[in-house]
């Protein structure tokens, strides 16, 4: 596997001045790094980690932070490896002639996922011996930094690059008897790592081996595995074009638009009839047809007088969902017309904002409440507006109104059973919320008190209709009202946060678009409430006329964002934040003071930033 070489340990890449992972580097010997590494294991803030390559000692000093016992032995964290099938179908023949070059060395082939955690291993029957030896399970081991400190794959993941590792720099000692070249494979557009593939051999035939020669060897196989993905990538984005040309001459009197998580592809008619903001209202259906693997319809309302029917699909290259053609058609006019008209609101509904048809209807139905001066209950999930609603329909129906929370005791104290039959006989509204958590005593007794009165108004709130619920909606022979979920009206998140954001004393004038696309797709499980917390949340940090991602906290990104943070990500971005602080925001100190490339550093801020983390 290449000519003998020096005693050399690898050093950067060109343009690298921090000690990166391939490249030369003055060798150390075994000897001195093992004497090094046993200093640092009972003295690491005592320890002068010059010797090391800064690669290395950045990350020693990551592993001391994960509290990484330095005598760790045996590698027994096993997950569910998350590598993709596209990579492992385009890996398959580089592995197959990587295991080919090793035969005889000893060397194994592994390829893990972008979190480190191995998915295959490839090498003869004495290799998987010594990987049993040294206590790495070959399949589904965890080799991050947290879990396995200094080590080939793990680093290239805090590293974001090529990395080797050579026997004793190796921070657990179980495998400081190996040597490593590990290499990022990235996606070809996003330029995220997609999987680490890495050739691992024993100390003794490593050291004998140039390696440069490794490093060429890996990278190589590593470029010729993303190009193949490339090629697929290039065949994914035919396939979106294929279905948005496919859609178009099929439906030519409708507007088309395919949409993935970077690429938009809109038909002229669809230009046309969508404003800016409308699209972050379709990337939510488009997300929602993707996440249920099926075809979804609804029908949305993007302006009081723009009605439409849109229907979203996912489309599939290879047996991967690779995003969602959208088909969007004016409604009816003449439907549309008595639509807006019947539900046009007035002003007992003005707290409740938004235009979805799916509002609308509920709006509708509490018109035709109010109106007619019957009872109702009002069904829908935590935070979709439920019992403002009932409010409204108890103003408008009485000057006065009584308003008894059920939740936290199951049941209104005597005092309460009275005032409420006080304000029955008075012509007061009652609402009572969480009408389903009532005992069943107190429902009994409550059913006995408005069955006394003709058409009481008494509007209940419950998240579920019950069967016990039921016996007292059915006393009060009212008008059921559903309340829909912030899912099934995602049109409405942007009149929503428009609202917020003016009802807010700050000065805060609109949205980014990236921020409003996250906040149309994200699910929303306690609805209005949630979203409304998150926006108001935001304005509060927020010192600038467009609330963007930087201005969520870290919680709430968390929540809304694709992918966590793992422990290791967490604490190096609040190493960042404080080298950034103390640096008055200055990079390039910055860097200085982390010990790390400015490159290096302009990247991270760039991938937690693009992940929505603030970097103050």
């Amino acid at each position: 596997m290449g000519e003998p070489a020096r005693r050399a340990l690898p050093e950067a890449h060109v343009g690298e001045p921090d000690g990166g992972g391939v490249g030369w580097w003055e060798p150390k010997s075994g000897a001195e790094l093992r004497a090094l590494h046993e200093r640092f294991a009972t003295e690491p803030d005592a320890t002068d980690l010059s010797l090391l390559r800064p690669v290395i000692a950045r990350s020693w000093l990551r592993s001391v932070a994960c509290k990484v016992s330095p005598g760790l032995g045996i590698f027994d964290e096993i997950r569910e490896p998350r590598l993709d099938e596209l990579v492992l179908r385009c890996a398959e023949p580089v592995l197959t002639e990587l295991e080919r070059i090793a035969t005889d060395t000893g060397a194994a082939i592994c390829l893990a996922d972008p979190f480190g955690t191995m998915a295959v291993f490839r090498g003869d029957a004495q290799v998987h011996r010594w990987a049993e030896r040294a206590g790495v399970p070959p399949n589904g081991s965890s080799m991050a930094e947290e879990i396995a400190g200094t080590n080939g794959d793990g680093t290239v993941i805090e590293e974001g690059r090529s990395v080797q590792v050579w026997g004793a720099e190796h921070f657990a000692v179980g495998l400081q008897d190996f040597c490593c070249t590990s290499v990022p494979i990235r996606d070809p557009l996003r330029n995220s790592i997609r999987a680490i593939l890495s050739l691992t051999m024993p100390e003794r035939v490593g050291m004998k081996v140039d390696p440069r020669s490794i490093a060429w060897i890996v990278e190589g196989a590593a470029a010729e595995v993303t190009r193949l993905l490339a090629a697929r990538l290039a065949v994914r984005e035919q396939a979106l074009l294929t279905s948005y040309l496919s859609e178009v001459r099929k439906r030519g009197a409708d507007s088309v638009v395919v949409m993935d998580d970077r690429t938009t592809i809109a038909s002229k008619r669809a230009l046309e009839l969508l404003e800016q903001s409308d699209y972050a209202v379709l990337a939510g259906y488009a997300h929602e047809s993707q996440r249920l693997a099926r075809p979804v319809e609804h029908e949305v309302a993007l302006a009081p007088t723009r009605i439409l029917n849109l229907q979203a699909r996912p489309i599939s290259s290879a047996g991967e969902t690779i995003g969602s053609v959208i088909r969007l058609r004016v409604a009816d006019p003449s439907t549309t017309g008595r639509r807006v008209t019947r539900l046009a609101r007035g002003d007992p509904f003005s707290a409740l904002v938004g235009d979805s048809l799916a509002l609308r209807r509920a709006l509708e139905v509490a018109s035709t409440v109010v109106d007619r001066r019957v009872p109702a209950h009002v069904v829908g999930e935590r935070g979709t507006g439920k019992a403002l609603l009932a409010e409204c329909m108890a103003g408008a129906v009485a000057q006065d109104v009584l308003s008894v929370d059920c939740a936290p005791q199951g049941a209104p104290d005597p005092l309460e059973l009275e005032a409420i039959g006080d304000a029955l006989r008075d012509g007061t509204a009652v609402v009572l919320r969480s009408a389903d958590a009532l005992s069943g005593a107190a429902r009994a007794t409550l059913i006995t008190l408005v069955s006394a009165f003709d058409n009481p108004p008494v509007f209940l709130t419950l998240a579920r209709l019950t069967d016990e619920a039921m016996l007292l909606a059915s006393a009060l022979r009212g008008v059921e009202i559903s309340m829909p979920p912030l899912r099934n009206r995602r049109e409405d998140i942007p009149l929503l946060v428009a609202h917020f954001l003016a009802t807010s004393p700050r000065g805060v004038d609109r949205v980014s678009n990236k921020l409003l696309r996250a906040l149309a797709e994200a699910d929303w499980p306690l609805n209005v409430e949630q979203l409304r917390e998150f926006v108001v949340t935001a304005v509060d940090r927020c010192n600038a006329p467009v609330l963007d991602m930087e201005h969520m906290s870290d919680a709430h990104r968390r929540t809304i964002a694709r992918k966590p943070l793992t422990r290791l990500e967490e604490a190096e971005l609040q190493q960042i934040r404080d080298a950034l602080a103390d640096t008055g925001g200055n990079r390039v100190k910055t860097a200085e003071l982390l010990q790390i490339g400015r490159s290096t550093l302009y990247r991270k801020i760039e991938m937690y930033t693009r992940r929505g983390f603030s970097l103050e």
